[in-house]
């Protein structure tokens, strides 16, 4: 019995020295990192602010320095990946998707800085035999559709490059007025950049619009009436029973 008290004894304190040593481990990455973050030391911090937040998911600090390191070092799209695996499992959690919006708008920071290669060219809506849009390069590598567009949905891209081909000018003022007032709305603009850039589809409109026009019923138009006649049977018993 002596024997076992001093095994459980010795357990006890092996276990207690061992948290004791991690916590230490954690608090020295933690203090590390922080000076690496304070003196800008960004590409240093990140694998210790990654070590943290593996070690503790649900720290928001970490993950916040972390996301902020993954941006001042342009690694934009990891910073994404990242946010967007920690929404699908924390929906309500509403700073997540400030913090993805914010993503996006320091990529924009690069767009006004003609850096805006890396996006999504347009070269499917190229179009030689149209009057005018390559001679202002409306698609392709470098051109207007590759700096303006920011779309997440191949029916959004089919309606923006259909909209700078169309030259329809009916509508500018109003056009003009939704981007003045669109420009002060930061956190509005961040928060549906990021619900967004969470949508997935699998079919365009005109797939399910077909889908419903055409659609045949599998079951005979007889059941319908069938469950209003039970229905009102159920109502009826009901009343009987009550009285």
């Amino acid at each position: 019995m002596r024997n076992l008290f001093f095994f459980i004894l010795i357990a006890i304190s092996s276990w207690s020295s061992a948290q004791d040593t991690n916590e230490k481990i954690i608090q020295n990455d933690y203090l590390l990192a922080e000076n690496y973050y304070r003196e800008n030391a960004f590409e240093k911090a990140t694998p210790l602010y990654k070590k943290l937040y593996d070690s503790s998911p649900f720290n928001s600090n970490y993950l916040e320095r972390l996301i902020s390191c993954y941006q001042e070092t342009d690694r934009f799209l990891i910073a994404e990946q990242l946010l967007k695996n920690k929404i699908k499992t924390n929906k309500d959690h509403g700073y997540l998707y400030v913090y993805l919006g914010y993503n996006y708008e320091k990529q924009e920071i690069r767009v006004l800085n003609r850096d805006f290669y890396h996006l999504e060219t347009g070269a499917a809506f190229v179009d030689p035999a149209h009057f005018y849009s390559n001679d202002i390069d409306l698609f392709g590598k470098g051109s207007f559709f590759q700096y303006l567009n920011r779309t997440n949905t191949n029916d959004g891209k089919v309606l923006l490059a259909n909209t700078l081909t169309a030259n329809n000018i009916v509508g500018i003022v109003e056009k003009q007025n939704a981007l003045k007032e669109l420009s002060n709305k930061v956190v509005w603009r961040q928060h549906f950049a990021a619900l967004a850039s969470l949508v997935s589809v699998k079919n365009t409109s005109k797939s399910i619009v077909s889908w419903i026009a055409n659609y045949v019923a599998v079951l005979s138009k007889y059941v319908g009436k069938m469950q209003v006649v039970f229905s009102l049977i159920s109502l009826v018993l009901i009343g009987l029973f009550s009285f």
